[in-house]
């Protein structure tokens, strides 16, 4: 496990960041060829929760949000095929005018995203979470993916939110490293082939690769990502 008791002080502060570093991709919708990562941002999406009236019977309830997922991308998935079902949190809208706090920067179970939709901020509520059928998520509804740093810093706010301890951002960063260039390359396979279906067959069977030579592809990523998606896009591989 990652962690760091003697983390600098610069790594403890939640410092926010610029919709530049925190986002991959901003777009309505983003590009459908990517695969299901941590993070990733959903509009309208139906979201279920239980109510408890005066008399004290309960009720259940759904409202329309936007919602950004959850689980790591292992957990998103089944081999090629998304799971029936994806925990999510709801992104509450910062009112029209206004801009996320110093406070709410700060506030363990809140997750900032800046410019989230437009120019609209967003705060995604960790601690409140729902579970939603994945056909209530369809690609041209995801409006935004967050970039490595940006997930990092979703583990930093969840680790901190659910063990109290601090933890390296540099560190959190290098654990995703491979599962980050894995997706990478399933989405080259996606552009290439048109499907998800087939990836992680291939990824574990011998390929000839140019610069590389014949490898199962799950063996050299991260580290020569570069030539597997020179591979599958049909184009000459770094030098």
């Amino acid at each position: 496990m990652v962690g760091a008791d003697d983390e600098p002080a610069k790594d403890q502060e939640w410092t926010p960041l610029q919709p530049a570093e925190l986002y991959l991709v901003r777009g309505d919708p983003v590009p459908s060829a990517r695969p299901f990562f941590q993070g990733d941002i959903f509009r309208d999406v139906p979201v279920p929760y239980v109510e408890r009236s005066a008399d004290g019977s309960l009720s259940a309830h759904v409202y329309t949000n936007t919602v950004m997922v959850m689980p790591h991308p292992c957990s998103c998935y089944h081999g090629d095929d998304l799971r029936p079902r994806l925990t999510v949190a709801s992104i509450e809208p910062v009112p029209t005018g206004q801009r996320i706090t110093s406070v709410q920067w700060r506030t363990l179970n809140y997750f900032p995203l800046p410019e989230v939709r437009d120019s609209q901020d967003g705060i995604a509520d960790i601690g409140e979470l729902a579970t939603v059928p994945t056909d209530a998520l369809p690609a041209e509804r995801r409006i935004a993916c967050l970039s490595l740093i940006g997930v990092a810093w979703l583990h930093k706010r969840i680790l901190k939110y659910t063990t109290r301890r601090r933890w390296l951002i540099s560190n959190l960063e290098a654990e995703l490293l491979a599962q980050w260039e894995d997706v990478e390359v399933w989405q080259s396979w996606i552009r290439a082939k048109g499907t998800p279906q087939g990836y992680e067959s291939w990824k574990r069977s011998i390929v000839t690769v140019a610069g590389v030579g014949d490898v199962k592809p799950q063996d050299v990523i991260p580290g020569r990502t570069p030539h597997l998606i020179a591979h599958l896009e049909g184009v000459a591989p770094p030098e």
